[in-house]
């Protein structure tokens, strides 16, 4: 599990990531510039606090060096966004994700000191676009060019067939990973399912592999 998570920055994105990072059971410090944000998740998260998080002394006197990463979710003031990253760097916290709103904004921050860069919007959209591509697909996360963990609805020719029929390592080149089957008591997931496990018509596959393989393996051929 993740040691103590900061979350600095409590907009929409802010407010979802630190109150499902403790709805997982992360100790998660929230921290944004304006009460009303702070209070919105005090119930929510194990500590808050309102500060300005441009403020060195401020962030110095909240040990923020003490937690295991920090992420710098600032989407509506880019300049507080790289001074926040930078005294994060500064004051020696190991890992700091930033939150990026455009490529340029993404390198100067790498710059400043973040180790990782997301772009929520970009992101979205990127995953949209593959959805409306590629039929059957549900999601998609990039691993590497042209390579992503997919979720995707079961074609329709691999009902009733375990994976050892299908073998679709020799004959695509992927892997499954999990099938996820809904069932009157909800969802379950068979990860690592073994060669006997037969796919039902409505599972989800959560599938690892290159794009031009998985098109294939929608399609059957």
């Amino acid at each position: 599990m993740l040691s103590d998570v900061a979350v600095i920055g409590l907009g929409q994105f802010g407010t979802q990531l630190a109150v499902s990072l403790a709805e997982a059971g992360v100790p998660v410090l929230a921290i944004d510039s304006r009460m009303e944000r702070v209070e919105g998740v005090r119930a929510s998260v194990a500590r808050v606090l309102c500060l300005n998080s441009t403020d060195e002394d401020a962030l110095a006197a909240a040990r923020i060096a003490d937690v295991g990463v920090a992420v710098c979710a600032i989407g509506d003031d880019v300049q507080a966004s790289i001074l926040t990253v930078a005294l994060l760097r500064q004051l020696g916290v190991p890992r700091i994700v930033a939150r990026s709103t455009s490529q340029l904004h993404g390198r100067i921050l790498r710059m400043v000191g973040a180790t990782d860069i997301v772009n929520p919007a970009q992101d979205i959209a990127m995953r949209l676009a593959a959805r409306l591509l590629q039929p059957g697909l549900v999601d998609r996360v990039p691993i590497a060019p042209g390579y992503a963990l997919n979720e995707i609805e079961a074609p329709p020719w691999t009902s009733g067939r375990t994976i050892a029929q299908l073998d679709v390592r020799r004959a695509f080149g992927i892997s499954i990973l999990a099938v996820k089957r809904g069932s009157t008591t909800g969802e379950q997931v068979i990860a690592n399912p073994g060669a006997d496990t037969a796919i039902a018509q409505a599972d989800v596959l959560v599938v690892l592999g290159d794009d031009n393989a998985i098109a294939r393996f929608l399609a059957g051929r």
